[in-house]
Formats: structure tokens, C-alpha cells, sequence
């Protein structure tokens, strides 16, 4: 995989698609509690917003920007719909049905994953350079 080509997004949005929905059709079976998992997700999107501006400023060179630079929009986008899933996700849990809230972690599911697949990536493709 290279790092700072779009593969990585690619790999990112992929994974988390096939996670959320695991993860939702689990929920509707009942297999799963949404109290910690909504709190863990409001969590990774508020330490990927903050990791941000750490990685924006730890480069040095041009290689390293241009990989911060290949990642930057993949992840504040993931990190923002994360943490506005979550939300809307603890806010809707007690009051919604199963089927909304099955959605709703699906979408947060999806969100995390591709968060942590592109700070991954960033950090490989960092390492590298």
C-alpha cells in the first residue's frame, strides 16, 4: 500500500463501511450494548480533531507535509462526522427505536474506523519519510 496515495482512503472508507454494518446488524440482534461504545466513539473523533494540528505542526520537510497534507481533509472529515454521530447517537439511545439507533452506530462505526485507518496511514506514511 502506498501511504500518501489515495489507497489509503480508499482503505479507510472501505473498512469502515463493511465495520459499521457489521456492527449495526449486530446491535439489531440485541449482541450489543451502544452505552460505552457511543461515549468510546465521541472519545476517537475529539482526540483525531486534536491530533491534527500536532501532526500539522511535527513537519519538518516537504515529504513529511505532503503526507500530513494527503491525509488532512480525510481526517477532520471522519473526525467531525464521528463525534456528530456520536452525539446524535447518545442523544437518540434511550429515546429511538432499535432501527435508528442500529443506523446511527452504523454511521458512527463507519466514521471511527476510517478515522483510526487514515491516523494509521499518517503515522506509516510519517514513519517512512
Amino acid at each position: 500500500m502506498l501511504c500518501c496515495k489515495c489507497d489509503c482512503g480508499y482503505l479507510s472508507i472501505i473498512a469502515g463501511i463493511i465495520a459499521g454494518v457489521v456492527l449495526g446488524i449486530l446491535y439489531s440482534f440485541g449482541l450489543i450494548a451502544t452505552g460505552i461504545i457511543f461515549w468510546t466513539f465521541l472519545a476517537i473523533g475529539l482526540a483525531g480533531v486534536f491530533l491534527a494540528p500536532l501532526y500539522s505542526t511535527r513537519n519538518f520537510s516537504a515529504e513529511r507535509d505532503r503526507c500530513f497534507c494527503g491525509h488532512r481533509r480525510l481526517i477532520l472529515i471522519t473526525s467531525i462526522g464521528t463525534i456528530i454521530s456520536a452525539a446524535l447517537g447518545l442523544i437518540l439511545a434511550p429515546i429511538a427505536s432499535a432501527v435508528v439507533v442500529a443506523i446511527v452506530l452504523g454511521f458512527a462505526t463507519a466514521f471511527s474506523v476510517a478515522l483510526i485507518v487514515a491516523l494509521i496511514c499518517l503515522a506509516r506514511c510519517l514513519c517512512n519519510s
